[in-house]
């Protein structure tokens, strides 16, 4: 049985906390939850995880890949 893995450390941009603290409480909400998930479990399903087309990141680490999830499918 592999060991359990610690939950990963998410770290946030000031402009998406500015942004965050102008969304309504449902919607905090539901990022919350996603966030929760994608520390615990960067594959959980309901994340619906994927690799972006044609962006690359600005950190050097993950190979300058991007990878998109959603809090919400509306």
């Amino acid at each position: 049985m592999p060991a359990k893995l610690f939950p990963f450390k998410l770290h946030f941009e000031i402009i998406f906390l500015e942004n965050y603290a102008c969304l309504k409480p449902s919607e905090r909400k539901a990022i919350d939850k996603a966030a929760r998930l994608l520390s615990a479990n960067p594959r959980h399903p309901s994340l619906n995880v994927h690799k972006a087309k044609n962006v690359k990141g600005k950190y050097a680490e993950g190979e300058n890949d991007v990878f998109i999830a959603y809090a919400s499918k509306i």
